[in-house]
């Protein structure tokens, strides 16, 4: 340790000795790392990141699809029979939503991020809420077409349209006209199974179809495919058990469904529809990443190129320092020095500018993700809360990747 040391205090000489060499080499080494650990902070966020729930590894998404059509929700009848039959997950998951809705609340009218869900949503998620309560079973009956007209608010717009007044809770909002009872409000960041934003105002999953055209069909049209689903897997269930298990139920559950009247090719494409499951550790956010997951892909991949760019650079700087050192070393060696202990510290001179510029890099991936991410959101119509902040995993990335260590 103490010789390693005294290499660093060695290092930092000599790169005072030469300041002009030294600060190219880690503000064109600084400025690769930004680029990629920015790009990768975005992809972090949007992709990779784990939901912040317990357990998000057991998270499911349970879809349909239909011959020459992507993956979609569920219909009420086929959810309803397959919370009741399943036998694969602890808890389901039932939710409608992220759409723009009309919201008067406190005497202002506005365009609110409005989501349907059932009480598991909150509980699976693992939230308490910041005031009041969130909804319970109670709220949401599946078997009762009459909602409960209760509602939880998002943080966000509890300052923006209350004020951040607690007394808001009892009071009662319109939501498309019509009126829900304010029970709670949930905590601050909070947002959902997605990544980008706050729902703005939860209700019922069974209020749902009040904000939409032909409500009274919805519970009990077959075709009607809105609710979304979200299990948890069973601690002794594999993924690969939950398709083969829920696939055979699933094929009951559709032949119980088929909509009256169905005839020719609506009935045979309605038999054809298959269920899929897929792993949604990360959460659901449908926009953003059909968007950008590929762009940030390239542009990773870009990145990557001007890195290793900048790495060749770094080495050319290296070996003509070197060149120029070469008197130096000899009297080293002349004087006693091995060859393993010039090259250790060769090698640690190179450390440390990698060290500094790794730390540049990374305060200017803070920076520079986060103007990226307001760019890339701009069209939004709620107020996105994207966390771009690095983690473990953006550090790892850093150190692992064709990255500064690899240059020196």
């Amino acid at each position: 340790m103490q010789t390693l040391w005294l290499d660093i205090r060695h290092a930092m000489r000599i790169m005072r000795q030469s300041r002009g060499i030294t600060a190219v080499a880690v503000l064109s080494l600084a400025l690769a790392i930004g680029v990629n650990a920015s790009v990768f902070s975005l992809l972090n966020a949007v992709v990779l990141r784990p939901l912040p729930a317990p357990r998000p590894d057991q998270f499911v998404a349970v879809e349909t699809i239909r011959p020459n059509s992507t993956e979609g929700p569920l219909a009420f009848p086929a959810f309803e029979r397959l919370v009741s039959r399943q036998s694969v997950f602890s808890s389901v998951v039932g939710y409608w939503g992220d759409g723009i809705f009309s919201v008067e609340a406190n005497g202002t009218l506005t365009r609110s991020d409005i989501w349907a869900v059932t009480a598991s949503f909150y509980t699976e998620l693992g939230v308490r809420p910041f005031a009041g309560r969130l909804l319970t079973d109670a709220d949401v009956r599946l078997d009762s077409r009459s909602p409960e007209m209760v509602a939880v608010l998002g943080y966000g717009i509890w300052q923006r349209e209350f004020g951040g007044d607690r007394g808001v809770i009892g009071t009662r909002i319109s939501v498309e006209g019509h009126p829900f009872t304010v029970i709670g409000i949930a905590p601050q960041g909070f947002t959902g199974i997605g990544v980008t934003s706050e729902p703005d105002v939860t209700i019922p999953l069974t209020a749902a179809p009040l904000l939409m055209p032909g409500a009274s069909d919805r519970f009990t049209a077959p075709a009607s495919r809105w609710v979304s689903v979200l299990g948890r897997l069973k601690n002794d269930v594999s993924l690969s058990d939950a398709r083969a298990q829920l696939t055979v139920l699933w094929n009951t559950i559709r032949d119980e469904t088929v909509p009256p009247g169905a005839t020719g090719k609506d009935r045979d494409d309605f038999l054809a529809t298959r269920l899929q499951l897929s792993s949604a550790a990360s959460g659901k956010e449908w926009f953003l990443r059909s968007r950008f997951t590929t762009p940030l892909y390239i542009v990773l991949g870009v990145g990557g190129l001007i890195l290793l760019i900048a790495c060749v650079n770094l080495a050319s700087l290296t070996l003509s320092r070197a060149a120029a050192r070469a008197h130096e070393v000899s009297i080293r060696v002349a004087i006693g020095a091995s060859r393993s202990r010039i090259a250790r510290q060769m090698i640690t001179e190179g450390l440390v500018v990698s060290v500094l510029a790794a730390a540049a890099g990374l305060v200017l991936a803070s920076w520079s993700s986060r103007a990226l991410a307001t760019m890339m959101t701009s069209d939004y119509l709620v107020p996105v809360a994207l966390d771009v902040s690095p983690d473990v995993r953006v550090l790892a990335f850093t150190i692992v990747s064709p990255s500064p260590l690899a240059c020196s």
